[in-house]
């Protein structure tokens, strides 16, 4: 027998080059990055950013679709919560797949970054 798995998503980061520019999109905690060398030294950029529940403009959306922003027993980064029961405790604010989450107000599309 089968069962559906629906407290359970995935994050995710993709690059695209062409034409000498990188375009990136990501969702969740899965981040890209670029190393660039110079001789011996090397220096490494973020090309994304994560998306997580304590950012004011993802928290506002959490909030929106009556989630909880909180941290978990007190400890550790901040996580969507349900607020009858205390599910999924999520640390991110943007997911593949999590119905559960989905319906808190995390996303499943990539967000804008502004830079």
């Amino acid at each position: 027998m089968f069962s559906t798995i629906i407290n359970s998503g995935s994050t995710c980061s993709c690059a695209l080059i062409k034409d000498g520019k990188i375009i990136t999109a990501n969702i969740g905690d899965s981040r890209s990055i670029i190393g660039t060398s110079r001789g011996e030294k090397i220096r490494v950029r973020a090309l994304t950013r994560d998306h997580k529940p304590s950012d004011k403009s993802e928290a506002e959306r959490i909030i929106s679709k009556g989630g909880v922003i909180a941290k978990g027993n007190g400890a550790g980064p901040y996580r969507i919560w349900r607020r009858k029961d205390k599910i999924p405790g999520l640390a991110v604010s943007r997911s593949l797949g999590d119905t559960v989450a989905a319906q808190l107000g995390v996303s499943s599309e990539p967000g804008k970054d502004k830079d």
